[in-house]
């Protein structure tokens, strides 16, 4: 019965209200005030609390406070997203919990910035919430140093029903975000429901194929040929314009970039800072491996012949997509997410057809290897979503309000979307997404205005809703099939909560030697003389104490695995 008051709540709050704004047909058009009057009508009767209590109240009994409270909240978000001050699932909350949030913008173009000001002296929030917070290396670091309240006393039925359900669905979910000194610093997003098993996908313009009278590469020499095709054939979209870039990437980005095309090699890695995988059996910081050389000769061949977008190690995300996603395609090869984003603002473009750019598979290299690709891990603890200071004088309302999120219902919501205006209900907990009035898709920073989506917590487990999916030609399923015979088995589960010793030796060698890589690989791909220079870089690499980083996460891998 607790859990369904604090669904009824949650559901009068947000779902409804929500439904009510923007919606263009099947949403519920109750008012804002009938809705209010259903919360007060759940709680009435209750002893609330204005703040610190006991915690002898249940949670549908605990809100709305008797006594108004503001905490201050720092919000991490994409830029092009709504502020969370604009949500309309905050505004409805507040009104219903009488839990005001006084709100600190911290959009992804100013996120770093923002929160390292907060931790060397500026003002430091109650709470900070966001897609990936805190890495997993600083949640433990801050949490060690005292910055963060510790959760330990809260995750129960009494203080945090919602979230304890769900560690309940999801055995293990809890070890994952414990530290090694035992406390538990955050609470992470959760959603095990219709996760995609790619991270990029490269996609070939098919037309462009055509005109140059080229096959689908399977090789990389047949890849360069096919790249020089389209930079010599000219004008390949008909504008009269030089503008035709042969590839284009995000240097680095985890669903846009090179990471899994280095995979012609036969090694590459997983993850964007760690770097490390399993070779032969041992713990290989791929950066300094002969495979990594071989994919720095041949991209410096690419880039030395103008067939690599100059501009692939500067772009931000927005530049990315306003070059990728155009309707005058300017590109012959993309790294992106999907084709579907790629193709969708071309004139004609029918989804049900595969489109003119398509799927390519993994290249063959020339060492003999077979080629690998990178799956999409999703681990329990991926993205800690929200901290609250130790130094708060708030903790416990805090608690429970994060708590509200945790309700299925509300995370379903959250993560998908409001049903009648982004999801349909087509039964117990399986839904479909609605698409707009012109047949186009919601896209999240539409989305934004009403939830929180990757900004805020959500707790999916598997089984506990269904999203029905239609693949298409030009959809992420269909790439499923493509690359999965190609997943690099060699992944070193880099996710656990480290002691603070480890987090502290991590914090200190990982960004200096991701800057150094970083550095050194656009150097060598633009300017070359690879062989020359490759025991100088190796030999810094060495210096800055690579071996220890390699031992670290041997440690690591070898007592960790998926939660």
């Amino acid at each position: 019965m607790k859990k369904k008051l604090v669904a009824s709540v949650l559901a009068a709050a947000m779902v409804l209200p929500l439904a009510a704004c923007g919606n263009n047909g099947g949403g519920d058009s109750t008012s804002q005030s009938s809705q209010s009057s259903q919360v007060a009508s759940s709680t009435a009767g209750s002893e609330s609390s204005s703040g610190g209590g006991a915690g002898t109240e249940t949670t549908e009994a605990y809100f709305p406070l008797k006594d108004s409270v503001t905490v201050t909240i720092a919000g991490r978000r994409e830029d092009a997203e709504t502020a969370m001050s604009e949500r309309q699932i905050f505004k409805d909350l507040e009104e219903q919990t009488n839990l005001k949030v006084d709100w600190i913008d911290w959009p992804g173009s100013q996120f770093g910035e923002k929160q390292g000001l907060a931790f060397s002296g500026g003002t430091f929030p109650d709470a900070m919430m966001g897609n990936f917070i805190l890495s997993t290396t600083e949640l433990v670091k801050k949490g060690a140093e005292g910055w963060l309240m510790t959760w330990n006393d809260y995750i129960n039925e009494e203080y945090m029903p919602n979230f304890y359900a769900l560690c309940q669905r999801a055995p293990g979910l809890l070890e994952s975000i414990t530290a090694a000194d035992g406390n538990i610093y955050g609470l992470p997003q959760f959603d095990m429901v219709g996760l995609s098993i790619t991270n990029d996908t490269l996609v070939i313009n098919t037309e462009w194929l055509e005109k140059v009278d080229k096959e689908m590469p399977t090789t990389i020499e047949e890849f360069y040929d096919v790249l020089k095709a389209f930079k010599e054939a000219g004008d390949l979209n008909g504008n009269g314009k030089a503008d035709e870039i042969p590839f284009t990437f995000q240097f680095n980005a985890g669903n846009n970039g090179q990471l899994s095309f280095m995979g012609f090699t036969g090694l590459a890695y997983n993850t964007q800072h760690e770097r490390v995988c399993y070779k032969d059996g041992k713990v290989v910081y791929v950066p300094q491996e002969e495979e990594y050389k071989e994919f720095l000769i041949y991209m410096n061949r690419l880039y030395s012949e103008g067939l690599i977008d100059p501009e692939c190690f500067t772009m931000d995300q927005s530049t990315y997509n306003a070059k990728t996603q155009t309707p005058e395609p300017t590109c012959g090869v993309i790294s992106i997410w999907d084709a579907a984003r790629i193709n969708a603002p071309i004139a004609g473009n029918d989804p049900e057809q595969p489109g003119v750019y398509q799927y390519l598979a993994p290249l063959d290299g020339e060492n003999g290897k077979d080629p690998v690709w990178i799956p999409r891990y999703t681990p329990y603890n991926r993205a800690f979503c929200f901290v609250v200071s130790a130094d708060t004088e708030y903790k416990e309302e805090l608690v429970r309000w994060a708590d509200l999120f945790y309700d299925l219902d509300t995370s379903i919501m959250n993560s998908k979307g409001v049903v009648g205006i982004h999801i349909e209900e087509k039964g117990d907990h399986v839904y479909e997404a609605i698409k707009k009035e012109d047949g186009s898709n919601w896209s999240t920073a539409e989305k934004s205005s009403y939830i929180t989506l990757d900004d805020g917590m959500y707790g999916i487990a598997e089984g506990d809703c269904e999203m029905i999916t239609q693949d298409t030609p030009q959809s992420k399923a269909s790439a499923n099939p493509l690359y999965e015979p190609y997943f690099n088995p060699n992944h070193v589960y880099t996710y656990a909560l480290m002691s603070e010793e480890e987090a502290e030796l991590d914090s200190l060698l990982k960004p200096e030697l991701v800057k150094y890589v970083d550095t050194w690989t656009t150097d060598f791909i633009t300017n070359g003389n690879i062989e020359a220079r490759w025991d100088e870089y190796v030999n810094g690499l060495k210096k800055l104490r690579v071996d220890e980083f390699i031992q670290l996460y041997e440690a690591i891998g070898a007592r960790s695995s998926r939660k």
